[in-house]
């Protein structure tokens, strides 16, 4: 059994796609820091996020926020 031969181009075509949108560091802003609430140790978190331009301004897309909590008892 052959397989189709458009698989390649679709596969080509998501991974162009995907570094097109993913691994421009122009296009990609990250933070890292600490958060605390009340009286709670403050815990780690990472947030990556893409800065869109529209016209005049700009908007977030792709927002990608991980709190990373550990068990600290």
């Amino acid at each position: 059994m052959s397989l189709n031969p458009q698989y390649e181009d679709i596969g080509k075509g998501f991974v162009q796609q995907y570094y097109a949108l993913f691994d421009d560091p122009a296009n990609r802003a990250s933070v890292v820091n600490f958060y605390s609430c009340d009286d709670d140790p403050p815990h780690a978190f990472s947030q990556v996020f893409m800065l869109k331009a529209n016209a005049n301004s700009f908007f977030v897309a792709h927002d990608i926020f991980r709190l990373n909590i550990h068990n600290t008892a």
